[in-house]
């Protein structure tokens, strides 16, 4: 008899840790409190338009990217839709204020000649800050697939410094080093305590080049349901887990708020792990470790504007536009006061199936503190309390301002748009303060702000972008890790690479 698993949360993390498990032939079930898969993945269709919820720049899927290659070894690669940002402007960065653009090239060549024609006498530390980039994830053997013996140590100097010394280290000029920081809202970086590991990651992935679905996000996590089910699995939404019984540090079964009692031989923690852990019997855990875990630092939420466009005003391209007020906020994205938000948006072109000359579909995403919003939360789901939507519209109209700045006419192109605030994405992805990329780790306390895919609990494991990395790769590759806690330590990885 195959043996079963139960994966607790159908986002992003659970969905390919399920699927990688069905893989290697467990029967999986996938236990979703909402009515939609995908976390992350997640996409809404308004007045005939699909939008993605959170998923609107990814990387890792060109041929050699490691989340392409799991998809491959998943077989789901030809389900997908992929469009490739454009290599010689896979960003174009705006000071606003300044009245000041910026255009980024992918490729560690591109890097440097594109910037370098910015300034001219920083290309020596261009070239020595990609290679430090470079060189530090070279040594994270789960970024590149290889086998993994203990925990993730580093060589390089620089791995653990903060990520703002690390660009300090080789750039002198002060708008370069900001322009640089432009990947930080993308993973929720702090300066003075993000790690450089996880700066030097994410530069990494974007100097590999950034891609845009097609089609809606929502299709790669249907793709990762049918695996699931042709292995004799299940992914059921709609069935929130309120209660993980452990005896004797084991688990037994999972209830859900509808009664039912569910078992398996393995269960997969791929809700917020704050949440997963005060679902455990009394007991099943450390006090400490609880406390630990509840107590870590969240990364900041979004405001985020879901556009429809008139045709014929803003040319569709394949390159992320980022916003900022100045050079001197890149460092502030969700640290900023009501009255000076927003410091900085991103803007995302979503392609269609058949891409024309304009674009349709825009989302601007704006970093925010949850705190900006929590004055409205007391009544829950749909029920905000008093001035939530008028303080929604001041918001949208703030942060169309400033698009319109440097798209000028851009307000008048609007004809809908729908808008989502940090306690949209708190009751979506099921995180108490809506972050967008887990818990934030600290240089100055790396043991204290890092988890381990393994618990004291024999047969419950973690996973998600609380564990490792941030976004899809990260969540993909802690996917990998979790699964193999399970079938054996670098069985999968072995397999991808011998794809």
């Amino acid at each position: 008899m195959a043996r079963t698993a139960i994966v607790i949360g159908g986002g992003i993390g659970g969905m390919f840790c399920g699927a990688l498990l069905a893989r290697e032939g467990l029967r999986v079930i996938v236990l979703e409190k909402n009515d939609i898969i995908g976390g992350g993945l997640q996409s809404f269709t308004r007045r005939g338009q699909t939008f993605d919820t959170g998923m609107h720049v990814a990387c890792g899927l060109h041929s050699e990217g490691s989340v392409w290659r799991v998809c491959q070894h998943l077989g789901i690669a030809d389900k997908l839709n992929i469009r490739h940002l454009n290599s010689n402007a896979t960003d174009r960065i705006h000071f606003v204020n300044e009245g000041k653009s910026y255009e980024i090239a992918c490729g560690v060549g591109g890097f440097v000649d594109s910037l370098s024609r910015y300034f001219p006498s920083e290309r020596m530390g261009l070239q020595a800050y990609a290679k430090a980039c470079l060189d530090i994830t070279a040594e994270m053997d789960l970024f590149n697939l290889r086998d993994s013996v203990g925990l993730q140590s580093f060589a390089h100097p620089d791995a653990t410094i903060p990520a703002d010394k690390l660009i300090e280290k080789y750039i002198a000029d002060n708008r370069l080093r900001s322009l640089l920081a432009y990947i930080c809202p993308r993973y929720g970086a702090r300066r003075g305590k993000t790690p450089a590991y996880v700066h030097a990651t994410l530069m990494t992935l974007y100097l590999q080049g950034g891609s845009r679905f097609v089609g809606g996000t929502v299709r790669l996590a249907e793709a990762l349901s049918d695996v699931i089910g042709k292995s004799g699995g299940e992914v059921l939404t709609s069935h929130e887990v309120c209660h993980i019984d452990t005896q004797n540090k084991h688990v037994e079964s999972v209830s859900t708020t509808d009664g039912r009692t569910f078992t398996a031989d393995y269960y997969v923690g791929a809700a917020d792990t704050a949440h997963i852990v005060s679902m455990v019997s009394h007991g099943g855990l450390t006090k400490a470790f609880c406390q630990r875990v509840q107590n870590m630092e969240q990364t900041y939420s979004a405001f985020t504007i879901f556009i429809s466009l008139r045709d014929g005003f803003l040319r569709y391209e394949d390159t992320q536009e980022q916003f900022v007020s100045s050079a001197d906020k890149v460092w502030c994205f969700g640290n900023e006061d009501e009255q000076e938000w927003p410091t900085g948006l991103m803007m995302s072109m979503l392609p269609d199936d058949n891409q024309g000359l304009w674009a349709r579909r825009v989302v601007l995403t704006a970093p925010m503190s949850y705190d900006m919003v929590s004055r409205f939360a007391a009544n829950g789901r749909g029920k905000r309390q008093q001035g939530y939507a008028e303080w929604k519209k001041t918001c949208a109209e703030r942060a169309i301002e400033m698009v319109e700045r440097v798209h000028k006419g851009f307000a008048s192109a609007i004809e809908n748009l729908q808008t989502a605030s940090p306690l949209t994405i708190s009751d979506y992805y099921g995180n108490a303060v809506g972050s967008l990329y887990g818990r934030a780790v600290d240089t100055t306390d790396l043991m204290s702000t890092m988890l381990n895919v393994h618990t004291k609990i024999d047969n419950l494991f973690l996973t998600g972008q609380n564990i490792n990395l941030h976004g899809l790769c990260g969540c993909v590759l802690t996917a990998i890790e979790t699964a193999e806690a399970i079938v054996g330590a670098n069985t999968i990885r072995r397999k991808i690479r011998q794809l």
